[in-house]
């Protein structure tokens, strides 16, 4: 690595032809070498492979130590709004990071987040729908909550405006009420900081005028905070308690105006295309987010481009039987619609890229077979693990087509995930949601080729906040020809 460092700046192409190797060096123990890996591929990032090398180091995201989110995360940042091929690109990067790891992005690169998004008008609706999406999933995540809250009270009104559509040009309701009570859950969250609470404060006191049905609500979240152990807290609900009174009804209106865009940064964005704005996640038919008589829980996380193949497979193979559930009590959904949702029919769904990138190799669930990539890119949330789940917690399949737990009388609804199909083997995840907190996916394998495959491994990764239950296979070896399955 040392003798990579010093050849890149002699000869940047001979130094990229090790990608692969230090790439692999992310996954050492020793932190110094992974710092210094990090160091070595933030140099030979550029124009034309900071996309490839931005999913590789926002796949290490799930399963990096403390120690070294916080380096990671700034490389991730940097080479984002350095090399970032529109402003699009940059955005759904900067908002993945967030998702997966907001409580290690450092200040300046969320307020980098925000400069772009207030410079680029073309995609305030974009990033502020995205944004809401991921936050309701992912309330713990402190940089996320900052990003979110300021750009809900900037451009609020276009979360409800019915603008917004989906690629069939179904509409995406959003309610002042759902906004509302996402803050109301930021703002109330056990161990909140203080900036949190701060971002959150100043964001429902600029929804208040755009919101009018929720007026009185928000007067009542910002009192809430008139007693707050936190001088600053106290002091700023207070103040913004008292513009809320009638007496300030003429001048309010111009005093929470819109934030005008700092001229500094947009001639440095004005360089860069803006991208497509269209909204390309949208909430799967049945799920609360299209319904409109119940809080909405789609999940960011698993929402851009909707596109949930996993690995490719058949529908007929029988599968392994995975069982995860979550310790956390949160209202966090991995993929989705969490209790609320409605059974969906039996569908396959394609997750090579579930938001919005082209596929690449995550750290969710890795074979000794190889192939595929797990969970693609992240667009309403960050890089995902599909059997981990999201920062956040709470229901791993909510969105997939599970709403509420069946009854015992009730037969499960069962979602069949096409994970592999190459021509060679087809791997296939029938999921089903056992209860409101547990999901069981059992995996099967089908060898196509003429070879019998040994030495069969699946290995399945979650994060802490989860509990995993998980069954051997049936057998490692595969039969050929398609002949019997494995389990």
């Amino acid at each position: 690595l040392q003798s990579l460092q010093k050849v890149v700046t002699y000869d940047l192409s001979a130094a990229q032809k090790h990608k692969a190797t230090i790439l692999e060096c992310l996954k050492e123990n020793d932190l110094s070498i992974k710092k210094l890996a990090l160091d070595v591929l933030y140099m030979i990032t550029n124009e034309k492979n900071v996309e490839g090398i931005c999913k590789e180091m926002l796949n290490y995201l799930l399963v990096s130590e403390p120690d070294f989110l916080q380096d990671l995360t700034l490389k991730i940042c940097s080479v984002a709004e350095k090399y970032a091929p529109d402003r699009r690109w940059h955005i759904d990067t900067i908002i993945k990071v967030l998702t997966l790891a907001g409580n290690h992005v450092r200040d300046e690169s969320i307020h980098s987040l925000l400069h772009l998004i207030s410079a680029t008008k073309e995609l305030q609706s974009y990033a502020v729908h995205k944004l809401f999406f991921s936050l309701r999933e992912n309330i713990n995540q402190d940089g996320l909550a900052m990003v979110g809250l300021w750009c809900m009270g900037e451009f609020g009104e276009t979360l409800i405006s019915g603008k917004a559509s989906a690629p069939d040009n179904t509409p995406i309701d959003v309610s002042q009420t759902e906004v509302v009570d996402v803050a109301e859950k930021v703002l109330n969250r056990f161990g909140a900081s203080e900036s949190v609470k701060e971002y959150c404060l100043s964001g429902l006191l600029k929804l208040y005028p755009k919101y009018p049905q929720c007026r009185q609500k928000i007067r009542d979240l910002i009192d809430s905070q008139t007693t707050s152990p936190s001088l600053e807290v106290q002091q700023r609900a207070c103040e913004y308690l008292q513009l809320l009174d009638a007496d300030w009804d003429k001048m309010r209106a111009s005093i929470l105006e819109t934030i005008p865009v700092y001229q500094a940064v947009d001639q440095a964005h004005t360089s860069k295309p803006v991208g497509d704005p269209t909204i390309l996640e949208v909430p799967p038919k049945g799920s609360s987010l299209a319904r409109k008589d119940g809080p909405s829980t789609f999940n960011p996380t698993a929402a851009q481009d909707d596109d949930l193949d996993l690995l490719g497979m058949g529908d007929d193979t029988p599968v392994s039987n995975t069982s995860t559930s979550s310790n956390s009590t949160g209202n966090q959904d991995f993929l989705g619609g969490g209790g609320n949702s409605e059974p969906k029919q039996e569908s396959n769904v394609d997750i090579k890229n579930l938001y919005g990138q082209t596929s690449q190799n995550t750290g969710g669930a890795s074979m000794g077979m190889g192939g595929g990539d797990l969970l693609g890119g992240i667009n309403f949330g960050g890089s995902n693990n599909m059997m981990g789940g999201n920062m956040g917690g709470g229901d791993l399949l909510g969105d997939m087509g599970f709403g509420s737990s069946p009854s015992n009388n009730q037969s499960q609804d069962v979602l069949k995930i096409t994970a592999l199909d190459d021509g060679n083997i087809n791997i296939v995840f029938n999921c089903t949601k056992d209860s409101a907190d547990t999901a069981s996916i059992t995996t099967v394998f089908v060898n196509k080729t003429n070879t019998d495959l040994t030495n069969l491994v699946f290995q399945v990764a979650v994060l802490k906040h989860c509990k995993l239950t998980m069954n051997p296979v049936t057998s490692s070896t595969i039969p050929a020809n398609s002949n019997g399955a494995v389990t």
